[in-house]
């Protein structure tokens, strides 16, 4: 039976953003949530949309499910959320990286740490280039 609910995050747990809620980045967050992360997911506005009418769910080959209704701060198309977060992960399709980054670099406090999760190969370099933080670590 799958979980139906998102655990509560506490208030002193780290923040942290899924910059591209794409598949890949719901995916992500969806099981970072499942184990009670405080997560906010950052995508398009249609996406937005479909979770006001249907819960995210996740399913894994091994039997993994879990599903969870988004609130607003769980979800948004907002980057300016990434303004307090004590980490970033980026799930964006290469192809977005540049535009990822520029849009990120106008509200990421220096020093935050930025995670590529991403295929490609100069995705490390095209954020590190755009970025105004010396936290970034190519996954």
């Amino acid at each position: 039976m799958p979980n139906t609910h998102s655990p509560d995050s506490s208030s002193g747990s780290p923040r942290i953003v899924i910059f591209g809620a794409g598949s890949v980045g719901c995916y992500v967050g969806g099981r970072l949530l499942s184990g009670g992360a405080n997560v906010v997911m950052v995508g398009r506005p249609r996406l937005r949309q479909v979770f006001d009418d249907h819960p995210l769910i996740l399913t894994d080959y091994e039997g993994f499910s879990f599903e969870t209704r988004l609130t607003p701060e769980q979800f948004t198309d907002d980057a300016s959320v990434a303004a307090v977060a004590d980490l970033v992960l980026i799930t964006v399709k290469s192809a977005a990286t540049a535009e990822a980054a520029d849009t990120l670099a106008r509200v990421l406090p220096k020093g935050t740490p930025v995670v590529s999760l991403q295929n490609g190969i100069s995705n490390a370099e095209e954020l590190r280039a755009r970025l105004p933080t010396p936290g970034f670590a190519p996954a």
